[in-house]
């Protein structure tokens, strides 16, 4: 074997090398970037959850409560109808309109999150969108009360958008 035969064959398996490092490497970059995606897709999941568990917590049994007190209903009955707000209501029961407020505007920052992607809308969905279409549908009147246009309009647009999702799954 002759010295340019040595390096031809040398060449070649250095070409073959550098090439199998490239596939290598490309294949761990898809690889890495799959999983980070699907950490990602979890993360919004999980985060979803969490938060919303959170607000159910904090906004709506204070919500559920006073608005049991204000229309003499259990929270079942509350679910099962429209409620439709009157002055009176508010003179009678002042704290309505703050817990009514207070859950709103949670709700609000949910929706805006969902939005622009923070949290997941199927996930939502799935965990509690029935309920929280539910529950709207009986307060929309006295959100309209309180403001008619602007007030949460994200999540009026929300609420609309389960709704839907609703009427189209059943």
């Amino acid at each position: 074997m002759d010295f340019q035969m040595i390096s031809g064959i040398s060449s070649l398996i250095t070409s073959i090398g550098t090439f199998a490092a490239v596939i290598v490497a490309i294949n761990m970059f898809v690889i890495t970037k799959n999983s980070i995606i699907e950490e990602n897709r979890r993360h919004k999941k999980q985060s979803t959850i969490e938060y919303y568990n959170t607000l159910s917590n904090d906004a709506v049994p204070p919500l559920m409560e006073a608005l049991s007190k204000a229309l003499g209903k259990s929270e079942t009955e509350i679910i099962e109808r429209t409620i439709i707000p009157t002055d009176q209501l508010w003179i009678e029961y002042p704290g309505l309109k703050s817990r009514v407020i207070y859950y709103c505007r949670c709700m609000e920052r949910f929706a805006v999150g969902i939005e622009i992607g923070i949290f997941d809308y199927d996930t939502f969905y799935a965990f509690s969108g029935k309920t929280v279409a539910c529950l709207f549908l009986q307060i929309r009147n006295i959100l309209n009360k309180i403001e008619p246009t602007n007030f949460c309009a994200k999540y009026k647009l929300f609420c609309e958008k389960l709704l839907n999702e609703k009427q189209k799954r059943n």
